[in-house]
């Protein structure tokens, strides 16, 4: 009788209204966890299913389809018994009000409604909008260059393909004609760059010969990044690695280069340090370097009085800095705060030298380090591993005191001045050092 009263009291608690902004991975991981008898769950996003971006550059080519890696997004919604206690709203969030609590909407799709805005209210607001790729203003980026971001993006990019190597097998054309059609340069050497290189080079390489035999050995893949090594964000041997296997595929990296000027069938490239500049022809140019800000979360930033950065700064909780009950996470969240030892440097050492000598002694990092188990868990290993605990440090206090007293009162029967001579002697050993 008491379960079902409880169950029944919390069944009558009004449900906090949470609002979750888009359907990438932090909101579909967030779903995942969350309880529907707590909460009154809204998705919002222009995207009504969920990706596996991974696998995008297999869509690229036709190695996986694009059906394989998608999941509509309502079936991962919270309360599937009740399904009135959840919903998703197909829209781009376009505005807020902090202070009211509320979001305004705006339905950026095909087919629109004669009000497209709509406002909805919230107790708590999960921002999880992204970041497209970032052009830096490129002349012709945006005009020139595919960005595989989605599916749509993605099967733009087989068609853009499949069409250069039609139109390069048709009778008439001269053999450089052919090559430039066939060329591939993917502008970043990250992992989604690489990735789509890869797959780009397996296709041209392993099917064109076979499909298109006018065309064996034209095709070419090339990619321009603007640092020494790619994939430079893993360790160093993965990065060799990979520029190693590039080299014996023959796909063409050209380091330490950027990207000034995107033309219709070639690219300006200058030398970051020279700069020297090289005109590299394309058939296909893909853009993968980079992670711009989407337009809400310059709103957000707008809004709040933040300064315009890449990402919204949050806390290690993932709470945004001055909005009551918001949250952001994924690549439109920046944890700016507690999270390094590094970033409070300063303070951790004024709190360690409790007797503001300048100088840390090992008795006052142990106090500090047990002091930070509550704000940096990874530091009670350690502990563990040296024995250092709060019964330990108390003790060897109390051994400290006791060798200090004594060095006093030898001091003061060596000194045989009285009062003076207790002084001399007790500041003679110098009783810290002990």
């Amino acid at each position: 009788a008491s379960a079902a009263s409880a169950a029944a009291a919390a069944a009558a608690q009004p449900r906090e209204k949470l609002v979750i902004l888009g359907s990438g991975w932090g909101a579909a991981s967030l779903l995942k966890g969350i309880d529907a008898n707590k909460f009154d769950v809204t998705v919002v996003s222009p995207r009504n299913y969920f990706l596996m971006t991974a696998l995008l550059p297999s869509v690229t080519v036709g190695t996986v389809e694009a059906r394989s890696i998608v999941e509509p997004i309502r079936l991962l919604l919270p309360g599937k018994k009740h399904p009135e206690d959840s919903r998703f709203y197909e829209a781009s969030a376009v505005d807020l009000d902090p202070a009211a609590k509320t979001i305004t909407f705006r339905d950026t799709s095909p087919v629109t409604s004669a009000s497209p805005e709509f406002t909805l209210p919230y107790d708590r607001l999960v921002v999880s909008v992204g970041a497209p790729f970032n052009t830096f203003g490129t002349p012709g980026a945006e005009k020139y260059t595919f960005r595989v971001k989605d599916v749509e993006d993605a099967l733009s990019v087989r068609g853009r393909l499949i069409d250069l190597l039609e139109t390069a097998a048709l009778p008439g054309l001269t053999e450089e004609q052919r090559r430039v059609m066939c060329s591939v340069v993917v502008v970043g050497g990250g992992p989604i760059g690489v990735s789509i290189a890869a797959e780009l080079h397996d296709f041209l390489n392993q099917d064109v010969p076979r499909l298109y035999p006018e065309l064996k050995h034209l095709p070419s893949v090339t990619i321009v990044h603007s640092d020494d090594h790619i994939l430079n964000v893993y360790d160093e041997r993965i990065s060799r690695f990979a520029e190693a296997k590039f080299s014996r595929d023959n796909i063409r990296i050209m380091k330490g280069r950027y990207v000034r000027e995107v033309r219709e069938a070639e690219i300006l490239t200058a030398s970051r340090s020279k700069g020297e500049c090289v005109i590299v022809p394309y058939g296909l140019c893909v853009w993968a370097t980079g992670l711009g800000v989407n337009p809400f979360t310059r709103k957000l930033q707008e809004k709040l009085g933040h300064a315009e950065r890449r990402a919204v700064a949050v806390d290690k909780f993932l709470r945004v800095r001055g909005a009551q009950g918001v949250y952001a996470l994924g690549d439109c969240a920046d944890v700016k705060e507690g999270t390094e030892l590094v970033d409070s440097a300063r303070e951790l050492f004024d709190r360690a030298d409790t007797d503001g000598s300048g100088t840390v002694e090992e008795e006052e990092i142990r106090v500090l380090l047990i002091a930070l188990q509550e704000s940096h868990p990874h530091v009670t290993p350690f502990l563990g591993q040296k024995g250092w605990t709060v019964r330990s440090l108390m003790r060897r206090a109390v051994e400290r005191r006791g060798r200090r007293v004594a060095a006093g009162n030898v001091g003061s029967l060596d000194g045989g001045g009285g009062i003076s001579g207790g002084n001399s002697g007790g500041n003679g050993n110098g009783g810290d050092g002990n």
